[in-house]
């Protein structure tokens, strides 16, 4: 994530946000804070949310509240209206195998605009939308 979005990208304006929520037993505080040195941006904040508030909002937006959303990389335009709510994102994809996205992912989730994507694929998802942005070079 790093290199295909803040590095290969200096002059994108952007905001980018990073939340680290508490999914497995070693999730915690103390590792959102090691993990969060990997990023150094001035377009990029990080924060810790243990109660994974942000992730339950984000499924929220994408029809299922009842989920908590993670590793999912959310893109809006300047166009996105916020407010009390969190907007649905136009373009969005997971952090997951393929395969496990469709066994345990509905349609109706799916059909939000989603995408899953493994391994090296991430990087290069990444670099497609990025490259789809338009910005001021540096």
């Amino acid at each position: 994530m790093h290199k295909a979005i803040i590095d290969e990208h200096p002059g994108a304006e952007i905001d980018i946000s990073i939340i680290w929520i508490d999914k497995g037993v070693i999730d915690n505080r103390l590792t959102a804070a090691r993990s969060s040195r990997m990023f150094h941006d001035v377009r990029l904040a990080q924060f810790h949310d243990p109660q994974q508030r942000l992730g339950f909002e984000i499924g929220r937006s994408l029809g299922h509240p009842e989920l908590a959303a993670w590793d999912i990389y959310l893109f809006y335009d300047e166009h996105a209206i916020w407010s009390d709510s969190l907007p649905p994102s136009p373009r969005w994809f997971v952090q997951m195998d393929p395969e496990d996205w469709n066994e345990i992912q509905d349609t109706t989730f799916k059909a939000t605009g989603g995408l899953a994507c493994g391994g090296e694929e991430i990087t290069a998802v990444l670099r497609a939308v990025m490259d789809t942005l338009h910005y001021a070079t540096p």
